[in-house]
């Protein structure tokens, strides 16, 4: 079976996500190989699966502009994204959103609605993950947007955009263009 690069790959079945394992991690054999949905060794009959990873981010509208952090870590750093982040074991897409906002911005909503989710691809540290991106969406009032205080271990800075001029090169993830575009098509 022929490795693939899964940010080359069409269809995230065929794919060796980065060439992951080359070796069995139960018994170390050599034999482990990828089915398009997990690896399995052929030794000792180990199977893993590398199951979609879930992330959720938020819309925040402030007056008709968008609240976007300036990545400070890769991937994409220096790129814009929204506020959010990856679910922890034991939470939901909400309670990760509203998590991650309390760690990024010193703030989160008091009300957040659904928008929809998208799949969309992360790498970190050389392993490409497939995630599942749920985006929410909140209004901020122009006196609590004032209160906003990025982490710098997260953002080096925060951005308010118009909705009307979003940067759309610029943003760090595909997801977040397609759940802006949808978020668009309802104002």
């Amino acid at each position: 079976m022929e490795k693939q690069p899964i940010s080359e790959a069409r269809d995230p079945q065929s794919a060796n996500p980065a060439g992951l394992f080359r070796f069995c991690p139960s018994c170390g054999g050599p034999g482990i190989d990828w089915s398009g949905r997990f690896w399995r060794c052929g030794g000792c009959g180990f199977e893993y699966f590398h199951n979609v990873a879930a992330a959720a981010g938020l819309i925040l509208n402030s007056g008709g502009s968008c609240l976007f952090l300036r990545r400070a870590k890769e991937p994409r750093r220096g790129c814009l994204a929204l506020p959010g982040g990856f679910v922890d074991p034991g939470e939901s897409a909400e309670q990760a959103l509203l998590r991650e906002c309390r760690e990024e911005l010193g703030w989160a909503p008091k009300d957040i609605r659904f928008l929809a989710s998208f799949p969309n691809r992360y790498e970190f540290q050389k392993v490409e993950y497939w995630t599942c991106d749920l985006f929410f969406i909140a209004d901020l009032g122009k006196k609590e947007a004032a209160r906003l205080s990025p982490d710098p271990d997260e953002a080096t800075g925060l951005e308010w955009i118009e909705f009307g001029s979003l940067p759309w090169e610029s943003i760090a993830f595909e997801s977040t263009r397609q759940a802006l575009r949808q978020y668009l098509l309802r104002i």
